[in-house]
């Protein structure tokens, strides 16, 4: 069978997500373990490593398939859209907040992760429950915390993008040029090595309706 971009992203949303949900929700059950003293220290960071090794790149995924659909949508006509929107149950000034704040937390953690991989970061070391639960709703300031309270310093230009990201109410249109075209040289990297198996051309509707999804969820851990 024939499939579009949007299909490939369907799929892979679908099972990121199921998957991400069921990783996460094992390794909170691990932690409530180790607060009753049912496991060790070490057998509970055994596990969260294990979570994380799992975890993280459904997290990557579903960042930057959120992310394409948001350079999809730049080319849309968006009266088009809105009305889409309205006669599928949602609201206009509901599916911009929802939509922005969501993009918005896509890039964030897709600039987290070139940061921490550009710099050598030992992933391990920055990403705890609270950590992974933060980065999941665009909170990255325990990631910062750990980072300054271990002395790393950050080259200037990552930690001048840091500064920016971690920031509750940061917004895409912040980012200079170069670091906009880092977040999309990125986000192509990983879309040309990921997206595979690519045979037809996706419909508008599909973009829409991949647009509802996001537009209706008001945080990107609402899975």
């Amino acid at each position: 069978m024939e499939k579009s971009k949007y299909d490939v992203m369907e799929e892979e949303q679908r099972r990121s997500a199921m998957l991400l949900l069921m990783i996460v929700g094992r390794a909170y059950t691990s932690y409530q373990k180790l607060k009753k003293n049912k496991i060790d220290r070490s057998r509970f960071d055994d596990t969260f490593y294990t979570t994380l090794d799992r975890g993280l790149p459904h997290v990557k995924m579903m960042a930057h398939i959120g992310y394409e659909n948001s350079i999809d949508l730049e080319k849309v006509d968006k009266e088009v859209l809105y009305k889409y929107m309205k006669d599928n149950g949602l609201e206009k000034e509901e599916f911009i907040r929802n939509y922005r704040n969501n993009i918005n937390t896509y890039a964030k953690i897709i600039l987290a992760f070139d940061i921490i991989e550009e710099e050598n970061i030992n992933i391990y070391r920055v990403l705890n429950l609270e950590n992974l639960r933060g980065l999941l709703k665009g909170n990255l300031s325990g990631i910062k915390n750990i980072l300054v309270e271990s002395g790393y310093k950050l080259e200037d230009s990552n930690k001048s993008l840091l500064d920016k990201i971690i920031k509750e109410d940061f917004d895409l249109n912040e980012l200079d040029a170069l670091e906009k075209s880092r977040l999309n040289k990125n986000h192509y990297d990983f879309m040309s090595t990921n997206i595979k198996g690519i045979s037809k051309k996706s419909t508008y509707k599909q973009v829409y309706v991949f647009a509802k999804k996001i537009g209706s969820k008001k945080s990107v851990v609402d899975l």
